[in-house]
C-alpha cells in the first residue's frame, strides 16, 4: 500500500470523523445553555476549553468542556460545595434533567453532546495566560492555564506541519472504535 494511499484514507477518516462545519453548532447550543445560566450564577467568564477549544474533537464522541470562572469565589471556599452550588444551577435551568457532578466538573447532556463544566476562580493575575484554581478532587484546588495548554498544542501543530492535530483526532478515533475499554 502506498504511502498515498494511507494518506487519503487517514484524510477520508477524519473528513468523516472530525467535520469542522458540525463542530460550531454543538458549541453554540452549550454556549447558548451558559448564557442562560449566567442569569442564575454570577460568571465572570466562560472559556471554551479541551478538544473543541484545541481543535482536535471527534464528532460524536468527545465532550464539549468550558471553563467557569464564578465572580464571587475564591480558594477560601471549599470545592466541594462550588460543585454543589453548579451541579444546582445546572439542573434548575435544564429542569431537573439529570446531572452529575464528575470531578472536577459538571457534567450533563445537552442535545446530543456531553457538556462539562469546571469551576474556578482565577489565582495568577494575566500574564500572557491566566492561572485558575480548579477542583482537584480532593476538596482542595489545583492550578491549571487552559490557555497556554491550546497555546502549545497551537505552536506544536505549526512547527509539526499542521500534522499534530490530524495524529491526535486518529489516535482518539482509533481509541474511539476500535479499542475495547474496560
Amino acid at each position: 500500500m502506498s504511502a498515498n494511499l494511507v494518506t487519503n484514507k487517514f484524510d477520508e477518516l477524519l473528513a468523516t470523523a472530525c467535520r469542522e462545519s458540525s463542530l460550531p453548532f454543538a458549541v453554540r447550543e452549550a454556549e447558548h445553555f451558559i448564557e442562560q445560566l449566567r442569569a442564575r450564577i454570577n460568571i465572570k467568564r466562560s472559556l471554551l476549553i479541551g478538544s473543541f477549544a484545541s481543535r482536535t474533537a471527534v464528532l460524536g464522541y468527545s465532550d464539549i468542556d468550558y471553563l467557569i470562572e464564578l465572580a464571587d469565589v475564591g480558594e477560601e471556599r471549599g470545592t466541594d460545595s462550588i460543585l454543589l452550588l453548579l451541579n444546582a444551577v445546572v439542573s434548575d435551568v435544564l429542569g431537573g434533567a439529570p446531572t452529575e457532578i464528575r470531578c472536577p466538573a459538571v457534567v450533563f447532556t445537552l442535545g446530543q453532546n456531553q457538556i462539562d463544566l469546571v469551576p474556578a476562580c482565577e489565582c495568577k493575575p494575566h500574564d500572557e495566560f491566566p492561572v485558575y484554581l480548579i477542583p482537584d478532587c480532593w476538596k482542595g484546588w489545583q492550578r491549571s492555564s487552559p490557555e497556554t495548554h491550546i497555546a502549545a498544542i497551537e505552536q506544536k501543530d505549526r512547527d509539526c506541519g499542521g500534522a499534530l492535530r490530524r495524529l491526535i483526532q486518529l489516535a482518539k478515533i482509533w481509541k474511539y472504535k476500535w479499542v475495547c475499554v474496560r
